[in-house]
């Protein structure tokens, strides 16, 4: 188990280096394949299939991200110029948001399906659930840190 940890390390490691610099997001990403090691209680080898899957699944699912806030954008800038909005475009608009949206879900169930070959039933069922837990234990982690300031030493100098 100490060899599989250290591997699944490396490998992790070799990750973020791969990935350009994201302030504030590489720690957290860093944890959050770490946590998904330890939840999914991952093999060696299904660690080296699994982590390239998810990299593609969500540099795919920022995409989208992406457009959405672009789609955002489009609709706030018109508003600051102080045009009005055709009834037609919002139409529009909100069309291909909804398409971003189908997108997303049917790219997330592709994802799932596609685990099958990598993944135990029971791993990919924690593997579902595992990104809202996730982002609970973030935020709540994130309100502590809020609530208790650090405490500084009397003795500074």
């Amino acid at each position: 188990m100490k060899y599989l940890s250290i591997i699944i390390l490396l490998f992790i490691s070799t990750f973020g280096w791969a990935q350009p610099a994201r302030p504030d997001g590489n720690d957290a990403q860093m944890l959050k394949k770490w946590k998904l090691v330890e939840y999914l209680e991952l093999s060696e080898d299904q660690s080296i299939r699994f982590f390239p899957r998810i990299e593609e699944f969500e540099n795919t699912m920022e995409d989208i991200r992406k457009e959405r806030r672009r789609l955002y954008e489009d609709i706030e800038n018109d508003l600051d110029r102080g045009n009005d909005i055709e009834l037609s475009e919002l139409n529009e608009l909100l069309e291909k948001y909804r398409d971003l949206e189908q997108k997303e879900l049917r790219l997330k169930h592709e994802h799932i399906s596609n685990m099958k070959d990598i993944l135990t039933p029971t791993q990919i069922a924690r593997y579902s659930i595992f990104e809202h837990k996730f982002r609970i234990q973030m935020k709540e982690n994130i309100n502590k840190r809020k609530n208790d300031p650090p405490k500084r030493s009397k003795n500074r100098f």
